[in-house]
This record gives C-alpha cells, sequence and structure tokens, in this order.
C-alpha cells in the first residue's frame, strides 16, 4: 500500500512540475520591481546574496528564477553539483514555489531558466551581456512595491546538502 501510494507521489509531482502554467503568458510584459531586476542581473551573472545561506553566492551556475505578476517577489534555484543530472530542478522548483505560496500567498512563476528567457508557448531567447538591455524593455515593466521578497534554494556539491529561504 505505502509503494503504491509513493508511485502515485511522484507520478503528481511530475505531473505538476510539468504544467505549462509555471510559466508567464508570452503575450504580457513581466512586472518586476527595482530591486528585483537587480537580483536577476545579479542571477544571470551567477553572483546573488542568498537569503537561506545569509551569504553571496558567487559563481553559482544558474539553473531558475522566477517573480510573481506583481514583480515583488523572486525566488532561484541554482545548483553547484559537478554533474547537473543531480540537480533535479523540476521537483526543486516547484517545492520552492509551495514554500513561497505557503508563505506569501503568492504563486512565482519561471521567467529564466539558465540564462534563458522563458515564456509559456514561447521560443528560448538567449540573455547576454549584448542583449541585455533590449531584452529588459521589451519584456519587462519596472515597478513600485511596497516591499521586496527573496526566496532562494541552493543545492551544494554534497550529497543531500541543500538550503532553502
Amino acid at each position: 500500500m505505502f509503494k503504491k501510494f509513493k508511485i502515485f507521489l511522484v507520478f503528481f509531482v511530475l505531473i505538476s512540475c510539468s504544467k505549462s502554467d509555471l510559466y508567464f503568458d508570452q503575450n504580457e510584459k513581466i512586472n518586476i520591481s527595482k530591486e528585483q531586476l537587480e537580483r536577476l542581473r545579479n542571477y544571470l551573472e551567477g553572483n546573488y546574496f542568498s537569503f537561506s545561506l545569509d551569504t553571496k553566492i558567487i559563481s553559482s551556475p544558474p539553473v531558475k528564477f522566477a517573480i510573481s505578476k506583481s514583480g515583488d517577489v523572486s525566488a532561484i534555484l541554482s545548483c553547484y553539483k559537478a554533474d547537473r543530472t543531480d540537480c533535479d530542478e523540476d521537483i526543486d522548483f516547484y517545492m520552492l514555489g509551495l514554500k513561497v505560496e505557503k508563505k506569501l500567498n503568492k504563486k512565482v512563476f519561471v521567467i529564466l531558466k539558465e540564462n534563458y528567457l522563458v515564456k509559456k508557448n514561447s521560443k528560448k531567447i538567449k540573455i547576454t551581456k549584448d542583449n541585455y538591455q533590449d531584452i529588459i524593455s521589451k519584456y519587462f515593466v519596472e515597478v513600485d512595491v511596497k516591499k521586496n521578497y527573496f526566496f532562494d534554494k541552493v543545492i551544494l556539491k554534497t550529497s543531500g546538502s541543500e538550503y532553502d529561504g
């Protein structure tokens, strides 16, 4: 009985993680606050402040960056493992998204996978230093917010070591 439940749970999580509602609609501009825009730039450079570890993360291979529709909540998933196949990015991000939703009652949507802008039913667009400003002005709109919220999950090299905040 327990084995069937575990199989069902894994199947449910995999189906939930693959839903396209984790991504922004291709027709809408993405709201983002000034602080979140700075965090996005830092994410692309692989250097950002981890609130879960209370330290600056340097040379972190970016995996996913997500933001709320209101532009005031962001979530970063990064993986330090030598073999990136050890990082189960869909499940790890799904769990991070659930944590955000539980704490703030807001959903975050993936806007970057590694260095690519991703939107629902649209092709990925690689972001480089050369096209960064063009991408920001075309796909984002800066918004004023009262408070920003930052979440992240860092998967470290050591087996079983991961932190989220």
